[in-house]
């Protein structure tokens, strides 16, 4: 019952463009919570949980702290030339950084739900439910 309200509350939320504007996410609350990250179908494509949103959004900024980023690099822009898969140690080629947050400006929104208890739990019905396609791509299915 409480899944779906909560989800209820995140799917009528105002989706928020990620990197809109470059100040974009010292506009969110430093809370816990859930963020869902939707395609233009909204389709959401990625679900995760943290501790603080706000800090959370910031690791978008930065390939080697965010598996989102990666998973994007990865499934959108392996066939360039010189792709180089990242990690948490090292960012794709420039150009491939630069393609990943053109694609993150272009393609997704994203919507939150501060809550301090059962984010993990939460963030696995929604993979579980939805199989995110940015989250199955990196071996997060979870079984519930």
């Amino acid at each position: 019952m409480l899944h779906q309200k909560v989800e209820a509350q995140l799917s009528k939320c105002e989706k928020i463009q990620i990197y809109g504007v470059s100040s974009w996410s010292s506009t969110l609350p430093k809370l816990p919570g859930i963020y869902v990250v939707w395609n233009r179908d909204n389709k959401i494509v990625y679900v995760g949980e943290t501790s603080n949103i706000q800090e959370r959004m910031n690791d978008l900024k930065d390939t080697r702290h965010h598996t989102l980023r990666r998973a994007v690099g990865h499934m959108e822009f392996s066939k360039e030339p010189d792709f180089h898969k990242a990690n948490s140690k090292v960012k794709f080629l420039p150009l491939i950084e630069k393609m990943v947050t053109e694609f993150f400006k272009i393609n997704l929104s994203l919507t939150y739900c501060a809550t301090k208890i059962g984010r993990k739990e939460f963030e696995e019905y929604l993979v579980k439910k939805y199989e995110p396609e940015y989250n199955s791509s990196l071996g997060r299915r979870h079984i519930i």
